[in-house]
C-alpha cells in the first residue's frame, strides 16, 4: 500500500506570492533542494508543467497523458490531485530519490516550526517527523546522508 505525505495550505495562504515566498524559505532555511519548480504548487509552476506536457506527450503519468490537449495549469489543478495549487505531495514508500526525501523533511520542519498554522491538518497526512523518519531514514542512510544533518 502506498503511503503519501500530503500537505494542503489553508485557503487564505493559497496565493501566488505566499507560496513563492514559502518555497524560497523551504530552500534557504529548511534544506529543500527543489529551487526550480518549488515544493508547493504555484500557478507559475503549474503553467511550466503544462507547457512541458504539451511539448512532450510522453512525459507524466497515464492520467496526464490522457488529458485533452492543450493542457492548462487550471486543468492540472482540477484533475490531478498532486498538482493542485497550494498543495505538496510525495510518495514516501515508492520510488523515491534522496532529494525528494530532503524536500519532505524540509516541509516537515517548516510545519513544526510554524506549529502547523498555515496548513489544513484534516486535509493533510503523514507530515509528522516520526512518520517521515520511519519511511525516509533508511533511504537517506543508504545514499550516504548524515541523518543528524538532514533533521537539524
Amino acid at each position: 500500500m502506498k503511503v503519501y505525505m500530503k500537505v494542503l495550505l489553508k485557503e487564505e495562504f493559497r496565493t501566488e506570492e505566499f507560496i513563492e515566498e514559502l518555497n524560497d524559505t523551504l530552500v534557504a532555511r529548511f534544506g529543500s533542494s527543489n529551487d526550480v519548480m518549488g515544493l508547493f504548487n504555484t500557478w507559475q509552476s503549474l503553467g511550466k508543467r503544462a507547457r512541458l506536457y504539451n511539448e512532450n506527450h510522453i512525459l507524466g503519468t497515464e492520467r496526464i497523458q490522457a488529458l485533452q490537449r492543450p493542457i492548462t495549469a487550471q486543468q492540472l489543478h482540477a484533475e490531478i490531485r498532486e498538482l493542485r495549487f497550494g498543495y505538496f505531495e510525495v510518495e514516501l514508500n515508492g520510488f523515491l530519490v534522496p532529494e525528494d526525501a530532503l524536500d519532505a523533511i524540509a516541509v516537515c520542519k517548516w510545519i513544526t516550526d510554524t506549529h502547523a498554522s498555515y496548513i489544513i491538518p484534516a486535509q493533510s497526512e503523514n507530515y509528522g517527523k516520526e512518520v517521515l523518519m520511519l519511511h525516509l531514514n533508511q533511504l537517506l542512510t543508504e545514499h550516504g546522508y548524515d541523518l543528524d544533518d538532514a533533521w537539524k
